[in-house]
């Protein structure tokens, strides 16, 4: 039961690569990939049978065909490429449910700023691959209404409800970055410090990607009532290229 989640690990940190590849150099993109396989959080939860790793793998597939699609000159292949990142940002929902909305919120601003100069086309294709990636989805909320009726279908917005506008506990502003520090050790720690002494060596090709997503996506997390290490996992390859762009 663990081979999942350790094949996705081992794609993942390969996607991650090819991630940072695109956007800053091959030396950065080594730094990010050592920086992620390195993480204490990362190498547990790589070990667990858990969809936490696939879902990661998921994001991570969305952002690479997506960027994929941004530097592809032929129209066939952005296509395809369009069609793969809206499957994959679909699939990820049935993985993990609305957790996917974190990231999802913290890419919106990268994905409507470049999709919305594309040709309608394009537009309608990531719409069609996020409807074919929606499809099991679909059919397991079906299932779950013949078998539960509609509280099969309410409950999980009830789980939603309670993650994020249950009873908040203002300490959890002070405790959670703490807490991302410890489990990011040492990148984390080496990153903030990076950070303040330091400024990026060149400009970043896409900004609202590497500095956009992961802060809109923390501050997610940060005002929810309640959060747990894995919700954190998907920030860190986020975490490891700016690490290595620094």
């Amino acid at each position: 039961l663990r081979l999942p989640s350790i094949i996705s690990s081992f794609l993942c940190l390969i996607s991650s690569y090819i991630i940072a590849l695109k956007i800053t150099n091959k030396k950065s993109a080594l730094i990010s990939l050592f920086s992620l396989s390195s993480m204490p959080l990362w190498i547990q939860y790589s070990r667990y049978a858990s969809p936490d790793i696939p879902f990661v793998l998921c994001i991570l597939l969305a952002v690479l065909f997506f960027l994929k699609f941004l530097d592809s000159s032929q129209y066939a292949r952005q296509c395809f490429y369009i069609l793969l990142s809206g499957f994959f940002i679909s699939t990820s929902f049935f993985l993990r449910s609305y957790m996917t909305f974190v990231p999802l919120i913290g890419l919106s601003p990268f994905i409507f700023y470049n999709l919305k100069k594309k040709e309608n086309l394009l537009k309608i294709l990531f719409a069609t691959g996020i409807l074919i990636g929606s499809i099991p989805t679909y059919l397991n909320l079906y299932f779950s209404f013949r078998k539960f009726g509609i509280n099969g279908i309410t409950s999980l917005f009830d789980f939603v409800r309670k993650q994020a506008i249950g009873d908040f506990d203002f300490s959890n502003l002070l405790l959670i970055p703490f807490n991302f520090l410890y489990l990011t050790f040492p990148i984390g720690i080496l990153f903030v410090i990076l950070f303040v002494f330091t400024r990026p060596r060149k400009k970043i090709k896409y900004p609202l990607l590497i500095y956009g997503y992961p802060l809109i996506s923390l501050l997610i997390l940060l005002c929810m009532s309640t959060t747990y290490p894995h919700y954190y996992l998907f920030l860190l390859p986020s975490l490891s290229i700016l690490f290595a762009v620094f």
